[in-house]
């Protein structure tokens, strides 16, 4: 029996009508546990059966399984983004035709593929230098596969006019391939053997980008952007079309960009990736157009869009969509998500439980193959440091690992052996069930909760139970001099400095160190805590005594690793035990 298919990105789970079940003979069984959901018109729901189904499309099957519900749309099954995240029906969903919202079609021109996208306004992209611009160097060699692929890529580079033949080059940077991601896995480490990648075609500027000064306007804050959204019900998700060549060069400067390959020398007429400063000028643009919106973020060329609802979601939608096309912009129809309760942004996926790592991201953590060079473990710590707001204890955990990136580590590398062995494990297995951070509410009261041992320091933050953030670190040499009540007291002083934005409102800051609850009237007896009392007196917290035997914190400075010196690496508190606290927060240090 043939049964139509809607694939909707905006449904967190699969349905299929009653109906259907009955008319297909399809077999029911009873959920464990009933299912809540709320529908895009806001209407809650419970479900207490689901089905096995099979989908075929073209002579390919696929079998998910589906909550039986009377869902009130034509088709009588729907897809949502769990399966749609799947490899097989991705290339399904990414098979039917793309279509424009119908409430967007006002402004349709944003999307149209055709239109050269170009920044309006008289604004040009500069390129400063301090001293002279590097020699032209040769053309790399390159493969007779990549050739091909570079001649095309001149062809339409040259056909939209982001390029034109130099006209007189004085510099020449040389120009070769990148891998990319592989296509079945998604990871830059292929860990599904097939090794499908895709390559990127870039331009070797770092001899012009050392002789040109540095931009210091910032990206967002990614973990405040987190917090910040996580409330939102309901999102949309935008992504910017070429967004760097949308920007046009000063004529005084395009003979800078000069690149040379077999096939002549070229220059750009629109911003190239890969220039210094490139990346600012995008953000600063991004930021002048959409930082009117406090319900719209921007990172680059990611948008995202917040709302409380679908109503409200479509009206953000359209402001947003006025202001790119006014401007100039082009937005990519086939990445965008419209209308959606879970979506995935920088690494990591906004959901109604809170903020998670996006499991594509971290499958390069869990297939991580076993470092044999001190660059493999730099390697391997960037990318768990990206999420250290996910592993309990980080800080303790990753110690004999970090210990063999010091300058003064062996050049010999002696490969991963005991407690390095453990702690590379223990990063690259805690992948399997990552916990979700819990969305910081700004009209509740926020609970601060401190800890500090002779060597570390823990940092907790929570409402209503739940961990908003959970931070822990290493005391330096000259601080772990410091009396019991100042390695207590850095601890608090550390988590404002850091969390500030999330404890501005109703505090409660709980230490198991009695001597702080006389802080705010007498910390003025030494310069240090004098300069402390300054920062935290705008911070309207209060302070509670809880004894040591109860600090959740504890979990975090009382390490083994901390214990006789760094690196034994011990179950301090059983995984189950620790419950929801397995955090730490999204920090660079």
């Amino acid at each position: 029996m043939l049964i139509p298919v809607l694939l909707d990105t905006g449904a967190s789970r699969n349905f299929v009508h009653p109906e259907t079940v009955a008319t297909a003979g399809l077999t029911t069984q009873q959920l464990n546990k009933p299912v809540k959901f709320t529908d895009i018109n806001g209407v809650t729901s419970t479900v207490t059966r689901y089905c096995k189904l099979e989908l075929e499309r073209r002579g390919e099957k696929f079998k998910i399984t589906a909550l039986v519900h009377p869902i009130k749309v034509p088709a009588k099954v729907i897809v949502g983004i769990t399966d749609l995240a799947e490899p097989k029906i991705e290339q399904l969903a990414s098979a039917e035709e793309l279509k424009i919202p119908e409430h967007l079609t006002v402004v349709c021109d944003v999307f149209d593929p055709k239109r050269v996208p170009l920044v309006q306004g008289g604004t040009h992209f500069t390129i400063e230098t301090t001293g002279p611009l590097p020699a032209p160097a040769k053309p790399y060699p390159v493969s007779a596969q990549h050739k091909e692929e570079e001649k095309k890529q001149l062809q339409e580079l040259l056909s939209s006019q982001r390029i034109r033949h130099a006209q007189n080059p004085v510099t020449a940077a040389p120009a070769f391939f990148v891998k990319k991601q592989c296509k079945n896995c998604h990871q830059l480490r292929c860990t599904c053997g097939k090794r499908d990648h895709e390559w990127r075609w870039v331009i070797d500027y770092r001899k012009l980008n050392a002789v040109t000064p540095q931009d210091p306007f910032p990206l967002p804050n990614i973990p405040a952007t987190l917090d910040k959204f996580a409330r939102y019900a309901r999102y949309t998700k935008l992504d910017l079309d070429v967004a760097f060549h949308t920007f046009p060069i000063a004529e005084a400067d395009k003979h800078k960009t000069a690149f040379v390959t077999d096939d002549g020398i070229y220059e750009f007429n629109v911003m190239p990736f890969g220039v210094k400063n490139a990346p600012a000028m995008l953000q600063r643009t991004m930021n002048r157009i959409l930082a009117k919106y406090p319900w719209c973020t921007v990172y680059m060329d990611d948008i995202l869009i917040g709302a409380d609802n679908s109503t409200e979601l479509k009206v953000r939608e359209i402001l947003v969509m006025k202001e790119l096309l006014n401007y100039g912009f082009r937005v990519k129809l086939r990445k965008c998500r419209f209308d959606v309760s879970t979506v995935d942004h920088l690494g990591f996926i906004l959901a109604p439980d809170g903020v998670r790592p996006d499991k594509d991201k971290t499958a390069g953590i869990r297939d991580f193959p076993m470092p044999t060079t001190k660059r493999d473990v730099q390697a391997f710590l960037g990318l768990t440091n990206y999420y250290r707001a996910f592993v309990p204890n980080y800080s303790a955990i990753a110690v004999p690992l970090t210990d063999m990136t010091k300058k003064d580590a062996p050049s010999d590398f002696p490969g991963l052996t005991g407690n390095a062995l453990k702690a590379f494990d223990t990063l690259r297995l805690h992948w399997d069930k990552p916990n979700a951070l819990a969305p910081y509410d700004p009209d509740q009261p926020v609970t601060l909760i401190t800890d500090a041992s002779d060597e570390a320091y823990g940092i907790i933050l929570e409402q209503g139970g739940r961990p908003l953030v959970f931070s822990s670190g290493k005391f330096t040499a000259t601080e772990r001099n410091w009396t019991v009540t100042d390695r207590e007291l850095f601890a608090c002083v550390q988590a404002h400095k850091r969390f500030g934005y999330m404890l501005q409102g109703q505090v409660e800051w709980h230490t198991d160190h009695k001597a702080l609850e006389a802080l705010r009237g007498n910390l003025a007896d030494t310069p240090r805590r004098v300069r402390w009392r300054e920062f935290l007196e705008p911070f309207p917290f209060v302070i509670k005594y809880v004894p040591g035997e109860t600090m959740k914190a504890d979990a975090m400075t009382r390490h083994s690793a901390y214990e006789g010196g760094f690196g034994a690496i011990r179950t301090v508190l059983d995984e189950d035990r620790f419950g929801d606290y397995g955090r730490t927060d999204i920090e660079r240090e």
